[in-house]
């Protein structure tokens, strides 16, 4: 059953959706009473940023070693004093708790168990290509690979599901 909506901004990469607010359409299980809401693949649950814009991001900084702050400042975040928490959080989330996630699909091992920076490189980079980016890895090619990652899948919160459409 429909149960209205709620607005949510999406940060990054210009393309079609990031940079705009978009309107997420919620239902009502009527047997548990629980809400389920409906996101685009571009959208990963609790991030602001696109996730086309956390892998392009994760690209510059793990493959490429561009600087936190030039990354920042290209996807639009300003320029910080200190670090950027979310590239460190995305890098570590990414590569301890998504890879666990993929893990048989790409012949890896469960988890990666905090990883050092080469082999995070070439986890991420197995990752892509396995997703059909290819190296330089570019932002059109990253917004497919993320799109690609989450298409079909469901995202369960404790409260509620977040589904990913398919096509």
């Amino acid at each position: 059953m429909g149960h209205g909506f709620y607005q949510r901004q999406i940060l990054g990469l210009p393309d079609a959706l990031e940079g705009r607010i978009i309107h997420v359409r919620r239902f009502l299980c009527l047997g548990c009473k629980k809400t389920v809401s409906i996101l685009p693949d571009e959208v990963h649950p609790r991030r602001w940023y696109a996730g086309a814009a956390i892998l392009y991001a994760l690209v510059q900084y793990v493959i490429h070693g561009v600087s936190a702050a030039k990354i920042r400042v290209e996807l639009g975040a300003g320029v910080g004093i200190r670090g950027w928490m979310s590239l460190e959080r995305w890098k570590r989330q990414f590569l301890d708790s998504l890879w666990f996630w993929k893990s048989a699909e790409l012949g890896l091992p469960g988890s990666s168990g905090g990883v050092d920076r080469s082999k995070s490189t070439g986890l991420l980079r197995r990752f892509l290509n396995h997703l059909g980016a290819t190296d330089p890895y570019p932002p059109d090619e990253c917004a497919a690979a993320a799109r690609a990652a989450v298409l079909g899948t469901v995202h369960q919160w404790p409260d509620r599901a977040l589904i990913s459409r398919t096509p």
